[in-house]
């Protein structure tokens, strides 16, 4: 397991609301795991370029739908 793997579970002891801890530690993993993949995905297209020579596939840019 690499480090970007492991989130940092800190305050653990002064948790009031235990859902609201499950929430926020979900919303952070999801949160790298949408990263990690999008980032897979630029990597995937990175040698792409537009006529101009430009990058064709960029962070805020747009391809083609695709099932999820």
């Amino acid at each position: 397991m690499n480090d970007a793997a492991i989130i940092e579970f800190a305050g653990r002891d002064t948790v009031s609301d235990p859902l609201d801890l499950l929430r926020t530690d979900a919303r952070e993993l999801l949160q790298a795991a949408v990263e990690t993949e999008l980032d897979a995905f630029l990597t995937a297209f990175a040698k792409h370029r537009s006529p101009e020579g430009r990058a064709a596939v960029v962070r805020t840019g747009h391809h083609r739908e695709r099932a999820v």
